[in-house]
């Protein structure tokens, strides 16, 4: 997709009523939050510093900067959206303008009139495909989007703030006009950076992306990371940052899928009921490591297991997973649903005996640590990770499910083995892995999130 810009809408006039519209739910969304919003619209209420004997309260507006928002799918940009969608007070949102693509554009505006939360979502700013700190074009972008987030994390005049919060979705890109910001009005703003792992082995790459990560992460007053994992190589990186790992969530409750619901929709691949069925659910990319599955299946396929595959999402490697499940005459064995709707996604992993996801590192592009683990465990589903980045993070090895070395088909296969030929030790992890949920429930990590800002306030 090419560069986005502000005035994208203009080029499409017939989709001003549903701009207006989107602006309305916006404004209703801003006067009350899902979850205790506050009738009068103000933001997040933290206790600050006493002065003169007494302590009193910061009304503080919370900016989320993420260019990359729902519905594209994405692990890093759905924690953000999981997350302040459920914020007890109102959010603004600061993302890309609507695409140039009509089809695009239609699926953010059917997102964006259908949010019935905390989020007010501010679709404005252009943004590049590929970054570069000195292109004529990028500062002509970077002008655009530090006005945009000046506006929105605006604390003066009538606003009833008198301080901001910017929560930025990373570094580099999103959190440079943050930074900027924030380091202009230092007394009455907190900039929060999210890290997800990559990224920190990305701007070891670049000299811009070095520099400018380091701006972001040393002027954060707080950075949360997706793993102890991605903390480490944060802090080996940057050793002068304020940082914290907190995991990503699940809605722990949306995935208990009733017995006879999950049979159902089980049925529709057409497979025997005694078949064990693995799910493998991600981007079809080479770090996803879809092929290594594929030919683990094909490997206890050959030892007459009753056993198959459900490969679902898309991306650039589809073709090629397509003809390896056909080049090892298992194509009757393995199917591709394609990308799966996020309402539709509890149904399907309940519908599976096993996950499989054993992640692989690929140069710089690890697993930082993997929704989809804590959503399988959700579901009382079983998991298989790979040992890089940060996925054993999300799991429980030996408890909850099981951490390989990826690239080894026999570790893949050894692992889904244990699990597919034993119902007692699936039962077993099954059960260790709703507890897992529990723990990582979505509200649970709201609150810890507001209060690792709340001491940055302190």
């Amino acid at each position: 997709m090419g560069v986005r810009y502000d005035n994208a809408w203009a080029r499409f006039p017939s989709c001003s009523a549903e701009q207006n519209r989107i602006d309305l739910l916006n404004e209703r969304s801003m006067k009350v939050g899902r979850r205790g919003g506050q009738p009068d619209g103000l933001g997040g209420d933290f206790l600050s510093p006493r002065v003169g004997g007494a302590s009193r309260h910061r009304r503080t507006n919370d900016l989320l900067v993420s260019f990359d928002f729902p519905p594209a799918i994405g692990g890093a940009h759905k924690w953000l959206y999981e997350l302040y969608s459920r914020w007890p007070t109102p959010v603004r949102v600061l993302t890309a303008a609507y695409s140039s693509d009509p089809r695009e554009a239609t699926q953010q505006t059917e997102f964006d009139c259908g949010i019935d939360n905390s989020l007010r979502i501010s679709r404005r700013v252009g943004v590049m495909p590929h970054f570069d700190a000195l292109s004529p074009k990028y500062l002509a972008l970077l002008w655009k989007q530090c006005a945009a987030v000046r506006e929105l994390a605006e604390v003066k005049g009538n606003t009833g703030f008198d301080s901001v919060t910017i929560h930025a979705l990373r570094a580099v890109p999103d959190g440079i006009p943050a930074w900027l910001y924030c380091k202009s009005n230092s007394a009455n703003a907190r900039l929060v950076t999210f890290v997800h792992g990559e990224e920190v082995l990305v701007s070891k790459t670049s000299r811009q992306l070095s520099f400018l990560s380091r701006k972001v992460y040393e002027a954060s007053d707080l950075v949360i990371a997706n793993s102890e994992n991605t903390r480490k190589l944060l802090m080996e990186a940057f050793p002068n940052v304020n940082s914290v790992c907190i995991h990503p969530g699940v809605d722990s409750n949306a995935f208990r899928i009733p017995e006879r619901d999950r049979r159902r929709y089980r049925e529709k691949f057409g497979w025997p009921r005694e078949c064990v069925v693995v799910l493998t659910l991600a981007r079809m990319e080479p770090r996803k490591n879809h092929s290594m599955v594929i030919r683990a299946i094909a490997e206890l396929l050959k030892e007459q297991l009753p056993i198959a595959l459900v490969c679902a999402g898309d991306g650039p490697d589809r073709a090629d997973l397509e003809k390896l499940a056909d080049s090892l005459g298992i194509s009757q064995w393995v199917k591709f649903p394609g990308v799966v709707p996020e309402p539709e996604k509890p149904q399907l992993f309940a519908s599976a005996d096993i996950f499989a996801m054993p992640s692989i590192s690929v140069g710089e592009m690890i697993e930082g640590f993997g929704i989809v683990f804590v959503e399988a465990a959700a579901a009382g589903v079983p998991t298989v990770c790979g040992l890089t980045g940060g996925q054993q993070e999300a799991i429980v090895h030996g408890k909850s499910g099981f951490a390989v070395e990826g690239a080894s088909v026999d570790a893949v296969a050894g692992a889904i083995r244990k699990l597919a030929t034993d119902v007692e030790l699936r039962r077993s992890f099954g059960n260790e892995g709703l507890k897992l949920a529990e723990a990582h429930d979505w509200e649970v990590l709201v609150q810890k999130v507001r209060d690792e800002i709340a001491g940055c306030w302190r």
